[in-house]
């Protein structure tokens, strides 16, 4: 798999959430199309530390697959 090839897509709730990558939605597995788990380890951004949103989904850290293993830290 090259560095440009997706590990993962994030399935929005509603339009606004496919832009923020962020809320109601969930991260689903290329390779076995499974609905995959994310971690958010990260710090808050200044911006989200301050009561903004910076609407990038600042603390997420990983994303994996329990199925088959992949995964992509962020």
């Amino acid at each position: 798999m090259s560095a440009t090839e997706r590990k993962f897509y994030f399935v929005a709730a509603d339009e606004l959430d496919r832009y923020r990558n962020q809320g109601a939605g969930h991260w689903v597995c290329v390779k076995c199309d499974t609905p995959a788990e994310a971690e958010r380890k990260n710090p808050k951004c200044r911006r989200c530390r301050y009561g903004d949103n910076c609407g990038q989904d600042c603390t997420l850290s990983r994303v994996f697959c329990r199925t088959c293993g992949t995964y992509e830290d962020k």
